[in-house]
């Protein structure tokens, strides 16, 4: 598969899912270590690109990124943000301060999608939900897409959504 493709259908997988369940998660507390092994290297991933923003460093942050990385934002998804514009944020204070809760995760081969609210610190913002693609090459793993929209609002006129009652997970 040409890169180009794999990269625009990743985008359009991950955008499909984070429409169909894009405030399914927001009502749920932090739950235990996850259980499955792409759970936990997309918590570890997840958890070193907030601590390379931490540190502001443009280096290991760029590293962990696709050459072609952008951030797509539900409110304007046809002015996605730019790779350069998107670590250049990601280095000013507080910008990192944000913590995942929640993270359910897909591998698909050498692509995985990790789906979480990114809760901010102190209630100072609106916890946002967050859908992002990973693609593992020789060189490791690298976000290709990062889908961001708001986890609060009502839940209704999602299209295809179906409320089901919360089953708590005992481990």
């Amino acid at each position: 598969m040409k890169p180009h493709a794999l990269h625009a259908r990743c985008r359009s997988l991950a955008g499909a899912w984070a429409l169909a369940v894009a405030t399914a998660v927001s009502a749920q507390p932090a739950g235990p270590p996850h259980a499955t092994r792409a759970g936990q290297t997309l918590a570890d991933l997840e958890e070193q690109l907030l601590q390379a923003a931490r540190a502001s460093d443009p280096a290991q942050l760029g590293a962990m990124l696709d050459a072609d990385f952008e951030m797509i934002v539900a409110q304007a998804p046809t002015a996605p943000v730019a790779r350069e514009d998107w670590v250049g944020a990601m280095r000013q204070p507080g910008a990192a301060d944000w913590t995942v809760q929640g993270l359910s995760a897909r591998e698909l081969g050498d692509v995985a999608v990790a789906a979480f609210v990114l809760r901010p610190p102190h209630g100072k913002a609106a916890p946002l939900y967050v859908v992002d693609t990973w693609q593992r090459s020789a060189a490791g793993w690298h976000l290709v897409v990062r889908h961001v929209a708001p986890a609060s609002g009502p839940r209704k006129g999602i299209p295809g959504d179906v409320q089901t009652p919360v089953v708590q997970k005992k481990y």
